[in-house]
């Protein structure tokens, strides 16, 4: 969930950049608005993957270290 977390803020971080070279002029054209587009679907897909990480963090999903469980491993184990 930890390096969930550093994607989420990568990607608003691009999106702000993205947003701010739209806005100063410096690169117009229909592949920044594209390139803009593209990256605040990837941050909404990423933010709600977090979001499902935390939900699921609290009911057994994880082992103690961090990592998924098997399939075939008891919830409670």
């Amino acid at each position: 969930m930890n390096k969930l977390g550093h994607v989420v803020e990568e990607a608003d971080e691009s999106v702000y950049w993205l947003e701010l070279i739209d806005a100063a002029y410096v690169s117009p054209g229909p592949e920044l608005t594209a390139l803009i587009q593209e990256a605040r679907e990837l941050s909404a897909i990423f933010n709600q993957s977090q979001l499902t990480a935390k939900a699921n963090a609290g009911k057994g999903w994880y082992s103690t270290d961090g990592s998924p469980k098997s399939c075939n491993q008891p919830v409670n184990s």
